[in-house]
């Protein structure tokens, strides 16, 4: 029987718009080499943009540029960071 384990992961952060500004998927790309599952997504929460912007600390000026991402409909990068992730051990 598999068992879930907690380890951390540096990830790049990526956004991406389903219903902007109600409903963002924030996205977890793998960048940590030691890890098996390097190159990897992960889909984290929906949350809405005031949301993001809360979480990722984004400034005026990465808002902008994420904004008109997400009115093109298309995944804007928010930061990387460290991110806890449940996998399978």
């Amino acid at each position: 029987m598999e068992t879930a384990m907690e380890t951390t992961i540096l990830a790049r952060v990526v956004a991406k718009p389903i219903s902007f500004p109600e409903d963002i998927e924030i996205l977890y790309h793998c960048l940590d080499e030691q890890q098996t599952f390097t190159g990897k997504s992960f889909s984290g929460a929906h949350c809405s943009w005031d949301e993001v912007q809360r979480r990722f600390a984004t400034d005026s000026e990465a808002a902008r540029k994420c904004k008109r991402y997400f009115r093109k409909r298309e995944a804007a990068f928010l930061c990387n960071q460290q991110v806890m992730m449940q996998v399978d051990s």
